[in-house]
C-alpha cells in the first residue's frame, strides 16, 4: 500500500448555528475531513465529524478534534450521537 503525502489547509467557517472546521488538500482543494460545532453561550455540541475513507487512519480526525478542543475547550462540549 502506498502512503499518500498531502499538504493540507485547515479552515474554520462560521455558520448560523456555530462553525465548521475542515481540512482540505492544498493541491486539489479536495475535502479530507470536517467537524461541525454548534451551540451558543457556554454550551457547544459536535454534530458531525467525518474523514473521507481514503484519508482515514492518518490522524486527521484527531487533528480536527484537537482543534475543536483548542477553540471550544472553555465551554461545555457535548457529542450528539445518532443510533
Amino acid at each position: 500500500m502506498n502512503k499518500i503525502t498531502v499538504l493540507e489547509t485547515m479552515l474554520a467557517v462560521s455558520l448560523d448555528h456555530g462553525e465548521r472546521i475542515s481540512i482540505e488538500d492544498d493541491g486539489s482543494g479536495t475535502l479530507i475531513g470536517s467537524v461541525e460545532v454548534g451551540g451558543h453561550g457556554s454550551n457547544r455540541h459536535i454534530s458531525s465529524l467525518f474523514v473521507v475513507s481514503e484519508f482515514r487512519c492518518n490522524g486527521y480526525a484527531t487533528r480536527l478534534m484537537r482543534t475543536v478542543i483548542e477553540r471550544h475547550g472553555h465551554t461545555n462540549l457535548y457529542l450528539i450521537a445518532k443510533p
